[in-house]
C-alpha cells in the first residue's frame, strides 16, 4: 500500500506441515510478503470440510477491514469452491482464486458451455511456460461443474 491508497490484498493458504497439523491462514500481501493475519490449526489428517473454518477466518476479518477500502482476495487452484467465491463477494471484496483449466464455463449471456482453455493460449517464454488470456469475452465466464 501506498501513500493513501485504500486497498488491501490478503491471500489464503492452507499449508500442511508433515504429518501432523495443516494451518489455514489469511496473509495481508504487502510488498511480495504475506503477513499472517488470522489463522486456524487443524490436524493433517482431519475428516470434513474446511468450509467451516475458512467463513470463520473471513467474517472474523470483516469488520476489521475498514468498509471503504477496497479488499482483493487472492488464492491458489486448490481453494477454490463457489461457496468461497460467494463468501467473499457478499462480503463487498473481490475475489481473484485461481481455477484448473480443465473445466467447462460458459460466457454471461451465453448458452453453451466451452472449455475454459479455449479462451487462453500456451506461450513458451524461455523453457517457462504460462498462460494468457486470448480474448477478454471470456474474462466474464461463469464456471460450470
Amino acid at each position: 500500500m501506498a501513500g493513501n491508497e485504500r486497498r488491501i490484498a490478503l491471500a489464503l493458504d492452507a499449508t500442511t506441515l508433515g504429518d501432523r497439523w495443516t494451518v489455514l491462514a489469511v496473509c495481508v500481501v504487502i510488498r511480495g510478503c504475506g503477513i499472517p493475519v488470522a489463522w486456524k490449526v487443524i490436524g493433517a489428517h482431519a475428516k470434513g470440510s474446511w468450509r467451516p473454518y475458512w467463513e470463520g477466518l473471513l467474517e472474523h476479518l470483516q469488520g476489521r477491514i475498514p468498509t471503504d477500502w477496497q479488499v482483493l482476495v487472492l488464492a491458489d487452484r486448490g481453494l477454490y469452491a463457489r461457496w468461497l467465491f460467494e463468501a467473499i463477494v457478499e462480503k463487498g471484496w473481490h475475489p481473484f482464486l485461481r481455477i484448473n483449466l480443465g473445466v467447462k464455463a460458459r460466457a454471461a449471456g451465453e448458452s453453451d458451455f466451452d472449455w475454459i482453455s479455449d479462451g487462453f493460449q500456451l506461450l513458451g517464454l524461455g523453457g517457462k511456460e504460462s498462460w494468457s488470456a486470448l480474448s477478454a469475452r471470456k474474462v466474464d465466464w461463469l464456471v460450470h461443474y
